[in-house]
């Protein structure tokens, strides 16, 4: 099982070995810079270790969930109440520990949480919507099963957006997912890829998919 960890100091000696030793884990640092690489790795659960609940915390999460909309949350605060527990599971939509850890209840819950998502991933490894669909896993978009050529940053655009179907995602959030952070695109480059998607997908096949969401940015709506 891969898990994707986020901390914003070091982890206790007996967890991080509970979870070297039981997992593949791989540990971030907590900052937003770190949002595209998560977002291009398919993680089963991420864990996020925190000294004290702020106002960082509620944003970051927020992000968070935008980054990894389909993979589910344990929120561990070192510090806090039972109204903070309250507060942060309504933004993670999952699990929230606080105080001391015990090394072994964390690792009951990851499992069964991890049980419990089984069945949702399955569901989600294909997008499917009036005879055109896309594979998570293959990355292939298709049309009556027939192939629809994209290239490497129209594929991460549209799979960006359909793991988030019916959500505004912010311009600046996909200038993040799909351009590397130490290449700047050019300043209209989003718009001449979601441009190129149109294109290929809604006036060649005559389906709508796409809306421009003026000032913030785009989405895919499946509610027309």
């Amino acid at each position: 099982m891969k898990l994707c960890i986020i901390t914003d100091s070091s982890l206790p000696t007996d967890i991080k070995e509970k979870l070297t030793s039981n997992y593949l884990s791989h540990f971030y640092s907590f900052s937003l810079k770190n949002l595209p690489d998560l977002s291009r790795t398919l993680y089963k659960i991420c864990i996020i270790f925190c000294r004290e609940p702020s106002i960082f915390l509620k944003k970051y999460l927020k992000t968070l969930n935008r980054a990894l909309p389909e993979t589910p949350f344990i929120l561990c605060l070192q510090q806090g109440t039972s109204q903070d527990r309250y507060q942060y599971m309504s933004h993670t939509g999952t699990n929230c520990l606080s105080g001391k850890i015990c090394p072994d209840e964390l690792l009951f819950k990851i499992n069964i949480l991890s049980e419990n998502n089984t069945n949702n991933n399955l569901l989600k490894t294909k997008f499917n919507y009036n005879n055109f669909s896309f594979c998570f896993t293959t990355k292939r978009a298709l049309y009556n099963n027939i192939t629809i050529v994209l290239n490497k940053k129209e594929t991460l655009l549209l799979e960006c957006l359909l793991r988030r179907k019916n959500m505004t995602i912010p311009r600046s959030f996909l200038y993040e997912m799909v351009w590397e952070r130490y290449k700047i695109p050019s300043s209209n480059a989003l718009e001449t890829h979601m441009s190129s998607l149109r294109r290929k997908i809604e006036k060649t096949h005559e389906i709508k998919l796409f809306k421009t969401v003026c000032g913030v940015g785009y989405k895919v709506s499946t509610e027309y």
